[in-house]
């Protein structure tokens, strides 16, 4: 029976419709027993799983951020009233912060129970006098096993057909949730996390991330197009997590909403000043990719989990143009007293060089004698007068006052550290996989061997006392002394690059670069040699697994960044004039032109793709093993040959189907 205004539903009097959809209708309603307004959600048909799951769902959370259930009638449910409007942007950045921090609590809260919503989008999110109120869970997926899961693939009918208001739900919608239509595929909590990083988008910009004419247009976008910036209105720090949350692969996602939440509170602290392009200065590319030392300032300082809030401390961000001595990995590290920025940069001669940067006034110091071909590192002695650098051979210093060079000795190295009375420790190399001591005189003798050959102990680093050093090793970080070198006690989890910084306080913390972007900071107590509380990670990094973490033991924290342009692919005649473009590229290793030459074939820093150069497609195809290098048509044109690395780096060649129809095959 249709409802209307003064009608009775049980013990409710309607009071007037609120909405309408596929699923049924929405009224306002009084409730004369507690003298109170409520909404009424009232089914279509008879009450219905979407119905049911809703209900439990709701009933299984109470949190300010999330719509309280009341009562569950034969066909409706009672459900809070709200005054509020549906969340709309655009809004400035420390208001959308705001919210964004109540949406990540309350969606912690359905997490922490099992409970991905599954159907978050802005008009599911009311914003109201006190704050945000989190709706519809109506496809929610709940942990028990009592409930069915199958509503996905109603919900893609629905938004591919044009039916109901379901097609607003298709602009939200993660990857795996797109593909578990097809595959079955399980989704999680991380899904949510793609449809707040959507969301998240749309208050800043006030426009979808993910746009498009049909709904396999849109499809396409979300599966393939690169994550949209909000540099040009946001700090890079922000940005950086945006597009944390809109990574296609859920694994290189944020893997909670709590870590977004803890990255906001921390970009909240920071001053949002953005420099513009002019500010930044010229810049030389490599392969399209710039080799940027990015500043951050006061990264320890808004680490003080239980001080009040400190004075924000001014952000230093500039852009050196070098080009990387070592493929695109740029080489640097800030001086202990936090006065000068030690990097090396490749010189018109082609040489490699070490420069010194001041770090009040910018000016660069050229050291011509401190040349070394394929450097792998640099570090800095603890009294800031001495720098060493070394490569798969050599280790030498430079004296930075008298710009004296000195070589210690032909020990190979990838990373390194050096105590107050002169003994270096040197990380291993796929020449020498161990940790090895070098005395102030020379001599070179073995710490510690690698447990299996392929786990190679890297960056050591001693600890204030200059006898205890900490090094990550096979996925692990440990700590040893040089009294006891073969006594060494795992701490915990390790990235290859780490870096410990002493705080404002005189606490210190542990800076590991993350592969997949980022810097975690982890309070380490030096008199115990051991962690002292949770990681907490900033969103300002590097996407590359080699790149350093420095810092001054005066609260300054660098982190070397690559800055990517878009890339073109481009057409040229035989006299080198340009004919026009073939496409776009998301950064490239290689690329190979088919024998037709319809179609380019591309392997990027993390894919292989085919471009349909007549269409203006791109088809990424899906391989077990990750390419580098190029990748070479077969005559025929109906397959590849692209090389690939091992867990042991070693080479081999694979082939696969330009078709994308079979896993690639080792040859």
């Amino acid at each position: 029976m249709p409802l209307s205004a003064g009608m009775k539903l049980g013990p409710y009097e309607i009071l007037s419709s609120i909405g309408a959809g596929g699923m049924g209708e929405v009224w306002k309603a009084h409730e004369p027993r507690l003298t109170r307004d409520v909404a009424i959600k009232v089914s279509a048909g008879q009450f219905s799983e979407r119905f049911e799951r809703e209900a439990k769902a709701i009933a299984a959370l109470n949190h300010p951020y999330i719509c309280q259930i009341y009562d569950v009638g034969p066909t409706y449910l009672v459900m809070e009233y709200i005054e509020g409007s549906p969340l709309k942007g655009p809004m400035p950045v420390d208001q959308a912060l705001k919210y964004a921090v109540q949406i990540c609590d309350a969606l912690d809260a359905a997490h922490q129970k099992g409970i991905t919503h599954r159907d978050l989008k802005p008009a599911n999110i009311l914003v109201t006098k006190a704050g945000i109120k989190l709706l519809d869970f109506g496809l929610a997926k709940l942990a028990s096993p009592g409930l069915a899961q199958t509503p996905d693939a109603a919900t893609l009918t629905m938004a591919l057909t044009g039916k109901n208001e379901i097609v607003g739900t298709l602009f939200y919608m993660s990857p795996e949730q797109l593909q578990s239509q097809a595959n079955g595929q399980e989704i999680d909590a991380r899904s949510d996390i793609f449809s707040f990083g959507l969301v998240l988008y749309e208050m800043l910009t006030g426009k979808r991330a993910f746009e498009g004419t049909s709904p396999a247009s849109v499809i396409a976008a979300i599966m393939e197009r690169p994550a949209p910036s909000i540099a040009e209105i946001a700090s890079p720090a922000l940005d950086c997590a945006l597009k944390r949350c809109l990574e296609k692969d859920p694994e290189n996602r944020w893997q909670s909403v709590r870590d977004i939440k803890a990255a906001f509170d921390l970009i909240a602290l920071v001053p949002g000043e953005r420099p513009t392009l002019q500010e930044l200065g010229p810049k030389k590319w490599l392969r399209g990719v710039a080799a940027v030392l990015a500043l951050a300032v006061g990264a320890v300082a808004v680490m003080q989990y239980a001080r009040p809030k400190p004075e924000p401390r001014p952000v230093v961000r500039f852009q050196i143009p070098v080009q990387p001595a070592t493929g695109l990995r740029p080489i640097a590290t800030l001086a202990p007293d936090g006065l000068s920025l030690a990097y090396f940069d490749r010189l018109a001669d082609g040489n490699t060089a070490l420069k010194i940067r001041a770090m009040d006034s910018g000016t660069v110091t050229d050291f011509p004698a401190a040349e070394m071909s394929q450097p792998t590192h640099v570090f800095w002695s603890p009294d800031s007068k001495t720098i060493y650098y070394g490569n798969r051979r050599f280790l030498k210093q430079l004296e930075v006052s008298r710009g004296a060079v000195k070589q210690i000795c032909e020990c190979p190295s990838d990373s390194g550290t050096v105590n107050q009375d002169g003994v270096i420790l040197l990380g291993a190399s796929p020449i020498n996989p161990a940790i090895r001591r070098i005395s102030p005189s020379g001599e070179v003798t073995m710490l510690h061997q690698a447990a299996r050959a392929e786990a190679f102990p890297s960056l050591p680093a001693f600890l204030p006392d200059g006898r205890r050093f900490l090094f990550a090793e096979d996925g692990g970080l440990f700590l040893s002394s040089l009294d006891q070198p073969q006594a060494y006690t795992r701490l915990g989890t390790g990235q290859a690059r780490f870096a410990l910084v002493r705080g404002s306080s005189g606490s210190f913390f542990l800076l590991q670069t993350r592969p997949d972007g980022g810097t975690d900071v982890i309070p380490f107590d030096v008199e115990k040699g051991e962690i002292a509380g949770p990681l907490v990670t900033i969103p300002v990094g590097s996407s590359s697994a080699q790149a350093d973490a420095s810092a001054s033991q005066t609260g300054i924290l660098l982190r070397l960044m690559q800055v990517e342009t878009p890339q073109f692919a481009a057409w040229f005649d035989r006299q080198g004039k340009r004919l026009g473009d073939a496409g776009t590229v998301d950064g490239y290793a290689g690329m190979d032109l088919s024998p037709d030459g319809g179609r380019l074939a591309v392997i990027g820093p993390s894919d292989f793709s085919v471009r349909d150069l007549e269409r203006g497609t791109t088809t990424r195809l899906a391989q077990q093993v990750r390419p580098a290098g190029s990748a070479i048509w077969s005559p025929d044109g109906m397959s590849f040959v692209f090389a690939a690395q091992d867990r042991n780096r070693v080479q081999h060649l694979y082939r696969t189907d330009a078709s994308n129809t079979r896993p690639e095959s080792l040859l």
